[in-house]
Formats: C-alpha cells, structure tokens, sequence
C-alpha cells in the first residue's frame, strides 16, 4: 500500500470507531501525537484515547478535504473533526453543539504499517466552538497569580447573615480537574438547600483555590457541610496523599453591612436601595443581590 493508501485506511478505521482497526493500521513501535497527547501512545493508551474522545463527540467523522504523498513513505492529511457534544470534556457537562475542527495529520509509514501519526488543530477552536471561554493570560504577574473564576446565583435576594470561606492550596496544578470536579458536585448540591443565596470560587492555575459563599443564617450554612458532596470531598482532602496539602474553612457573621446602590435607568444616578426600590427621580429601580 501506498503511504496514502496508509492514510486512509486509517481515517476511515476512525471513522468506524474501531481501535483494534485504528491500531492494525500501525507498524510494531508506531505512535500517535497530538497537542493532548505530544509525548505519543500507542496500543492500548491510543484505543482508550479514541473511546474518550467518541465519548464525548459519538458521532465523531473525519471528513478529509485533502490527501496527498509528501514523500514515498509520507502522507499528508487535512481533514474536519465534525461531531456534536453528547459527553462530558474536561469535567464539563455536554453543550450539545455541533463541531467543525480543521486539522492535519502528518503520517509517515514503511512496510509494516503506519510508524507515526502527527496531528495539527487547535484546542482554542474548539472549546470557542462549543462555547467555552477561551482567555489567554499570564499564570503570573509579580505577587498576582491568575486562574479562573465561577459564579452562582439562584436568585435569592436575602441579606446575608453568614459568610462561609474555604481556602485549598493542592499539592500540584494536576490536582485542578480533581478540585473543580468536587466543587461542581458541592454547588449542584447547597445551590438546593434552603437559606442558600451565592457563592464566589476562585482557583489559580498553580492550584490555589477559595469559595465563599452567602447564606441567610449559621443554620443554614451549617447544614451544607453534611450533604454528600461535601462529605467526599473532605474524604478525599483527609485520606493519605490526598486532595491538597492544606485546608482551611471559616463562617463568619455579619458585622457590618453598608448601603446597597442601584443604577437608576431613567436618570443614571446612583439610587439607594430601599424598601420603596424607588430612585429619587420616582423612576422604579431593580432590587440587585446583596452577593
């Protein structure tokens, strides 16, 4: 077979979602690298890579756009990853967004099959694709170091009366899926419990992490560490070599609470947030969260 020949036998083997195909395409020692994967796997590490991503796009197709020889043993493959988000990436619940990612694969071959795979895209493109923030930052500027941010609201307009604060530094940034992961599972959990108002999480990408979050009363706040999600996280933050190398939680009551103000949309001034939620102006102003 010719090195294109090669080639696509092996995008269609991907297009039929068959590893033990994808693989027999390989020569003995062949790998497969792509900016996920840029140390290389093969065997048993490359079928598990195929079944994760068609976990997460099941309709998966490669449609090749163009295919030729750059050499007796060297094909050249442009091609569009097309699919729709039916699974979980990165940790992150299914969009249900359809995909059309321009790539290349470089693929070399000899006589016993494929000796090497490298695929060119871009992830940025991706996650823009499927709706997922794209920031592009420093990890540090002096003293600041730079991460990510989530907000959650339910829409509860209660003054607080407790603020509890969690502060987690992890052993390393391969810990941050892990923490985020618990997280998510903590949030989809209080964000249900009575006297629930926000919650502010912050993590850094050297694996800094704080959450404070507002409830009505210490009752309320006090019932959220004994749900089960907050039970498996501290599970997994207390067992040897676990999440983190330090933690630290706190409630604290309410000391002093200033004034609330709102945009008027009818004169543009600040307005005082009262109990009329009416501007000076006599224009009607929105009651905005006290978090």
């Amino acid at each position: 077979m010719s090195a294109a020949e090669q080639a696509r036998a092996y995008i269609e083997a991907w297009n039929a979602h068959d590893t033990d195909r994808i693989n027999s395409t390989f020569a003995d020692g062949g790998t497969y690298t792509d900016p996920n994967v840029p140390d290389g796997i093969s065997g048993a590490a490359l079928a598990g890579y195929v079944n994760g991503l068609i976990s997460v796009f099941p309709d998966l197709n490669f449609e090749i756009t163009n295919l030729y020889e750059a050499g007796p043993d060297t094909a050249v493959v442009e091609w569009v990853m097309k699919g729709t988000n039916k699974g979980s990436l990165k940790g992150l619940p299914p969009t249900e967004r359809t995909i059309a990612l321009p790539g290349v694969d470089v693929i070399e071959t000899g006589e016993g099959g494929i000796t090497s795979v490298r695929g060119y895209y871009s992830n940025g493109t991706m996650m823009a694709q499927l709706d997922v923030q794209v920031i592009v930052r420093p990890k540090t500027v002096g003293p600041v170091s730079f991460g990510s941010a989530t907000y959650t609201n339910v829409g509860n307009t209660a003054k607080p009366g407790v603020i509890g604060v969690t502060q987690i530094q992890l052993a390393s940034p391969d810990q941050n899926d892990e923490l985020s992961g618990y997280t998510r599972d903590i949030l989809r959990e209080i964000s249900q419990m009575p006297g629930y108002i926000a919650t502010l999480t912050g993590l850094t990408w050297n694996g800094h992490g704080v959450t404070v979050t507002a409830w009505e009363d210490m009752e309320s706040a006090k019932a959220a560490v004994q749900g089960p999600a907050h039970s498996a996280s501290m599970k997994a933050v207390f067992e040897p070599n676990g999440l983190g190398v330090s933690v630290w939680t706190s409630f604290w009551t309410d000391g002093q609470l200033n004034t609330r103000w709102q945009r008027c949309g009818e004169c543009g001034s600040m307005a005082v947030v009262n109990s009329e939620l009416k501007c000076k102006c006599g224009a009607a102003i929105p009651e905005p969260p006290w978090f």
